[in-house]
């Protein structure tokens, strides 16, 4: 069977959502109390009669129990009493800024792309019909954190501001949007733990643009075609070790266990080689306990910006004597990049993580190089 999963995965992926009603494992798991998100748990919706209250959980690293929510609809007038004290959104939307990259995906799924007038990080865009946007001057850079060109976000005049943050500061970004009459939205989609939970944010994105049950549809098929070849990749009989990332100087920043990057390892049929750190967070390590622990995994991934084995060296030639070097088993998350420094597997791939699923088991059971993000450094 082994010899046939590049086969059976592009049989999947082109699937599209055949039969995508069909119970998979991950179903077992989802909670008849929030039909709206299955897999995501940053998120909640809840429809009220003509309206959508959205709520976003712990947007930030360290959040403690912060909440955010929003309350979407046609009329603000009719809203009940009882939800007046909630941000009214006026949906749908038609003009936005982005704050990450990473929502571009998000909201090109619902076919919504021609709504997005500004974004943050231009540089790093990969998508070709947004990059001739901004290439012609009708998508502008708004600059990022301390740098935010506030002057012109008010000329803009936003009808959402899709917001991040990684530390509680963002609070203050927040406020002063806030002040300046800017509708802000936080969102959380990086710190879900599951591939299928970030790919559920659509159904998020969705509801701003009345889109939902586009979105819902859509996301059926990803997770269909993901729980396949999840499923496919249990009946592996050997499961290969597997590292990943650069070290930065003499430090290696360790995903848990319980990250995002542990979890795409597991469903791909390999064993994370930190998968005992019980914490979703990247932790700090030095050079040499990481170096021991490496040293005879079996496969190696996402090494920074690495183009080839070779420029790997750079970083301590030891790794040279890593089994994953010698015997060329390093890819790397970089295949699909431009001129711009923009990779496709930070924006598109938050919607195709079945895609990615496909690429690593064919890395860890193949080895071949029919992949899509990733490519074998050589």
């Amino acid at each position: 069977m082994r010899a046939l999963f590049p086969y059976l995965v592009i049989v999947i992926l082109l699937c599209g959502g055949c039969n995508q009603q069909k119970d998979v494992s991950h179903d077992t798991n989802i909670s008849q109390s929030n039909e709206y998100s299955r897999y995501a748990d940053k998120y909640s919706l809840e429809k009220i009669g003509d309206y959508y209250l959205a709520k976003v959980f712990n947007p930030w690293q360290k959040a403690g129990q912060s909440e955010f929510s929003y309350l979407l609809g046609s009329n603000q007038e009719a809203v009940p009493d009882s939800l007046r004290e909630i941000q009214f959104i006026k949906t749908p939307v038609e003009r936005v800024v982005l704050m990450s990259t990473t929502f571009i995906a998000l909201i090109d799924a619902v076919d919504e792309l021609q709504s997005i007038a500004g974004i943050s990080g231009s540089q790093n865009v990969y998508n070709h019909d947004l990059r001739k946007r901004i290439e012609g001057g009708e998508v502008v850079d708004v600059g990022y954190d301390k740098g935010l060109n506030y002057e012109l976000i008010i000329d803009m005049n936003p009808d959402v501001f899709f917001l991040y943050g990684v530390e509680a500061g963002v609070s203050q970004t927040i406020s002063k949007l806030q002040d300046l009459g800017i509708p802000v939205v936080m969102c959380a989609d990086y710190l879900e733990q599951e591939p299928l939970g970030r790919a559920e944010w659509l159904k998020f994105f969705a509801v701003f643009y009345d889109k939902y049950a586009m979105a819902e549809d859509r996301f059926k098929g990803i997770a269909y075609r993901y729980d396949s070849i999840k499923n496919m990749a249990l009946g592996v009989d050997e499961a290969p070790s597997v590292f990943v990332g650069l070290p930065w100087k003499d430090t290696w920043y360790i995903a848990g266990g319980q990250s995002f990057a542990a979890q795409f390892i597991k469903d791909a049929g390999g064993v994370y080689v930190w998968g005992d750190l019980e914490t979703a967070e990247a932790e700090p390590h030095d050079l040499e306990s990481v170096y021991s622990k490496i040293l005879d995994a079996d496969i190696w991934i996402n090494a920074g910006v690495a183009e080839d084995r070779q420029s790997i060296l750079n970083h301590d030639t030891r790794f040279k004597n890593l089994k994953a070097w010698e015997e060329g088993k390093v890819f790397n998350n970089n295949l699909r990049t431009n001129d711009f420094g923009g990779n496709d597997y930070w924006e598109s791939g938050i919607i195709h993580p079945d895609q990615i699923l496909g690429d690593l088991v064919n890395i860890f059971h193949q080895g071949n190089d029919s992949l899509y993000y990733y490519k074998r450094l050589r």
